[in-house]
């Protein structure tokens, strides 16, 4: 039951890392909540990449602890 409580608390924690990615990713200015505020505002067109990247590696992680 213990294993099944920290599935499903560790997936839930990853989608709103995820989401935060995609939003991130897409043009909210949440710049100054990420990376310790160094692109305040929106992130860069090369940042923004990088959260896709971020977003796969983060879906694979999520997907390997099932």
């Amino acid at each position: 039951m213990i294993v099944l409580t920290s599935a499903i608390v560790f997936t839930v924690l990853i989608l709103i890392v995820i989401l935060f990615q995609v939003a991130l990713a897409v043009g909210v200015p949440w710049g100054e909540y990420a990376m310790g505020g160094k692109f305040p505002g929106k992130y860069p067109i090369s940042m923004r990449f990088t959260c896709i990247v971020q977003i796969a590696i983060l879906a694979f992680i999520g997907h390997c602890s099932e």
